[in-house]
């Protein structure tokens, strides 16, 4: 089978220093706490307070955070490979996200 794929591997943030890196999320009565790991980014662009989101306040996006590749990516393009953490807001009206099928429901009809 023929493939357009550059046998050479990418060269991304594997030799890079692992960050460890909690982010709490604040919401009324509730709080949920995000843990990442991940190698150095390239790029970081981090709207948390103290590592602390609170939901009802308006808000950018949490965090982003960006690798980018040396090598043959994806079919032999040079690229980048990105984490953005955001929030989805249930909307006014809607039922209550009790459960995580609750969730799923919404992130699908999304």
């Amino acid at each position: 089978m023929l493939s357009n794929a550059n046998p050479v591997h990418p060269q991304g943030p594997d030799d890079k220093i692992f960050k460890n890196r909690s982010i709490t999320f604040h919401g009324g009565d509730h709080e949920a706490v995000l843990t990442l790991s991940y190698p150095e980014p390239d790029e970081i662009v981090d709207w948390t307070h103290d590592g602390a989101v609170n939901v009802n306040d308006q808000f950018k996006p949490p965090l982003s955070i960006n690798f980018n590749f040396t090598g043959h990516f994806w079919q032999g393009v040079f690229g980048q490979v990105g984490l953005d953490v955001d929030l989805l807001r249930n909307k006014p009206g809607a039922p209550d996200w009790n459960s995580l099928a609750d969730l799923v429901v919404t992130l699908r009809e999304k």
